[in-house]
């Protein structure tokens, strides 16, 4: 599905590019649509119709406007309505992120219907939480895969090269300077990969832990993402030397970005044959 090609699409886009000059704040919004899309299995196109009940002479110059908005919403487009706000709901419930964050990515769904003339109404749904910023899904910490990809890290690294976040290109500076290409692919796939574990992108992750307009270090925040850096180690097989040696390619990508993390080694055991318990 080429999303760009749905006239509700072009409608949307019109209305984006006018209030955003930056382009992945643009290319943000298609993908999360497009993923929400792919989760109801409807094209924008077929969404718009599913909750509209449209005049069969709308006016020449329209696809979707305010004036379709005189008609009134019989008892089977309101259930849809509510069908789809509880979609977009459930849709959101699947990200990790603050309550606010999570209502933000609602809201950027529900704008794609109103720019076509269409108020849906959503009531925010009030997110549990479990503590800083880690939401209740009703699952055990235990359950979540420690690979599992967040979506909205994955969208916001989609939207871009990997390669082409500032921090990575100081850092492939140093790490091109000093090893080959198989070696260089290798730090740049684990960092992809730790970063999709702590769903941040490259940018966020030093921002997450030094605030460079006060030149200070965010102290809690470092010892969380230290934390971090062994939770992910944990869940690759290897030896204890392989593991911390991981380790300490992530916590290279902060040295050459200026921001020392002073990592505390964590003591691995071992079950044999070089796995990790």
């Amino acid at each position: 599905m080429e999303l760009e090609k749905n006239k509700s699409v072009q409608i949307w886009l019109k209305e984006l590019r006018g209030r955003y000059k930056d382009p992945n704040e643009i290319n943000l919004r298609l993908e999360l649509l497009k993923k929400f899309c792919d989760v109801v299995a409807k094209n924008p196109d077929e969404l718009i119709k599913e909750v509209y009940n449209f005049n069969s002479n709308p006016p020449p110059s329209a696809f979707y406007c305010e004036a379709l908005l005189v008609d009134y919403a019989s008892p089977t487009i309101l259930k849809k309505r509510d069908y789809y706000n509880s979609k977009i709901n459930e849709f959101i419930k699947e990200l990790e992120g603050t309550p606010s964050v999570r209502d933000t990515y609602g809201n950027i769904i529900e704008g794609f219907f109103i720019y076509n003339g269409i108020r849906m109404n959503r009531k925010p749904k009030v997110w549990s939480h479990t503590g800083r910023g880690s939401m209740n899904y009703g699952k055990k910490n235990s359950e979540i895969l420690i690979f599992k990809k967040n979506l909205i890290c994955e969208i916001k690294m989609s939207t871009m090269d990997f390669e082409n976040f500032k921090s990575v290109q100081i850092w492939l500076k140093e790490v091109r300077s000093r090893y080959n290409t198989d070696e260089i692919n290798m730090r740049l796939e684990l960092l992809k990969k730790f970063c999709e574990f702590v769903a941040k992108t490259p940018d966020e992750l030093l921002n997450e832990v030094y605030n460079f307009e006060t030149h200070k270090p965010k102290f809690k925040n470092r010892k969380l993402y230290n934390d971090k850096i062994n939770e992910y180690l944990s869940g690759i097989v290897g030896s204890a030397t392989a593991r911390d040696n991981y380790g300490n390619m992530l916590e290279g990508f902060f040295i050459y970005n200026g921001v020392k993390i002073f990592r505390k080694r964590k003591v691995w055991t071992h079950s044999g044959g070089g796995s990790p318990t």
